[in-house]
């Protein structure tokens, strides 16, 4: 009875994490989910047209450690800012005035045109100008 159990365990100590790796493929391969289409600077001042449910990652170069960052200048409905964060450089601790990759994720759930403006500023300095902006006509179909 004991080698029963022992043996018992064993195999559920094997065919556990096995069916546990397995059911992620399972999941994603049956997904259709679509591609993240993806803006970066050689589209400032353009046109996109995306389809509704892409997912839209606007990508500038930014230096974070003095301050600077790209904010929203104006509603960009229908879309939806979901996320923003920095790539960090290749280094453990980048240096200031480094430049950084902002990744700015959208999200294109209804249909309909947006301009979207991005201003790169520091967010404390209130009335001062951007010191550079982006903008993009969007058009969710």
């Amino acid at each position: 009875m004991r080698t029963l159990l022992v043996s018992f365990c064993l195999l559920l100590l094997v065919a556990v994490p096995f069916a546990a790796s397995q059911e992620p493929k399972a999941a994603t391969s049956g997904s259709k989910a679509a591609s993240p289409v993806v803006a970066t600077e050689a589209d400032n001042n353009g046109r996109l047209t995306v389809a509704r449910g892409t997912l839209l990652l606007v990508r500038l170069k930014a230096n974070p450690t003095t301050g600077y960052s790209w904010q929203l200048g104006s509603d960009p409905k229908p879309l939806a800012l979901q996320s923003s964060e920095f790539e960090r450089s290749k280094q453990d601790q980048p240096l200031a005035g480094s430049p950084e990759i902002q990744v700015m994720r959208f999200e294109t759930s209804a249909v309909g045109t947006a301009s979207l403006v991005l201003e790169y500023r520091r967010p404390w300095e209130k009335n001062a100008a951007p010191a550079k902006t982006f903008k993009l006509q969007v058009t969710v179909e």
